[in-house]
């Protein structure tokens, strides 16, 4: 398979402005174009959302809590947050919406709006993590007692601390900071705590539409602006 930006594995093709480019997405873990397993970077996450959840965490309310999917196209009913088109030197290369259909089996369905900044080295078909993704949740279904500790990962019981005001939790030695919000959890990855940091820093409140994401050169294909339960956008195209 030809790799472009950074020899990725490509996970969608988007034609931008007739030109076919290919942008891997696959929720903060670049891979190949079949949905990819929980892993790499991202397996340190106990709610990890690349694929079924590997870890004790258990809800502590009722599935009622869980939020109706929205499309690209729809507003979304929850906040979601960004650090706009670039900082840091990295650039937004991607947006993802993922909402997943409940299965009985899963503790926290994914159900989440993605930033992707920055691209990174795929070494095999295993893919790789960006240095920062920022994901947004429901509170309602994503939140700190919903979360228990992966056996065997001391770190994972992170540290409790507060972020402009905001009640949060930083894991991985920092590479990892999630904030509780009121109607919103934000969850940053970051290769190093000071970038996570610094991003954590600059968020601000993005479009509940994201098609109109299309002003900051966020190009979502056709085939899947009407889909419910994903849809992953190019930037910078």
């Amino acid at each position: 398979m030809r790799r472009r930006r950074s020899a990725l594995v490509a996970a969608a093709v988007i034609v931008l402005g007739g030109v076919l480019g290919a942008v891997a997405l696959a929720d903060g873990i670049i891979g190949p174009l079949d949905p990819p397993d929980p892993g790499l970077d991202r397996s340190a996450d106990p709610a990890s959302t690349a694929g079924p959840p590997n870890s004790s965490a258990t809800p502590t309310q009722d599935t009622t809590a869980r939020l109706p999917c929205t499309g690209i196209k729809q507003p979304l009913n929850f906040p979601n947050s960004w650090a706009g088109t670039s900082l840091d030197g990295l650039t937004l290369t991607a947006v993802i919406r993922r909402c997943d259909v409940p299965r009985g089996d899963e503790p926290i369905r994914a159900n989440y709006v993605s930033y992707i900044y920055g691209d990174c080295n795929a070494e095999d078909d295993a893919g790789c993590a960006p240095p920062i993704e920022i994901q947004s949740w429901p509170s309602g279904e994503r939140n700190r007692q919903m979360l228990s500790p992966v056996p065997g990962r001391p770190e994972s019981r992170g540290s409790d601390m507060t972020v402009a005001g905001d009640p949060a939790t930083s894991y991985d030695d920092g590479r990892r900071l999630e904030l509780y919000r009121r109607s919103s959890t934000i969850v940053i990855f970051g290769d190093t705590p000071a970038r996570v940091e610094r991003f954590a820093g600059a968020l601000a409140t993005a479009p509940r539409v994201l098609s109109e994401l299309e002003r900051h050169r966020v190009a979502f294909p056709a085939g899947c602006q009407d889909d419910v339960h994903y849809c992953a956008g190019a930037a910078g195209g």
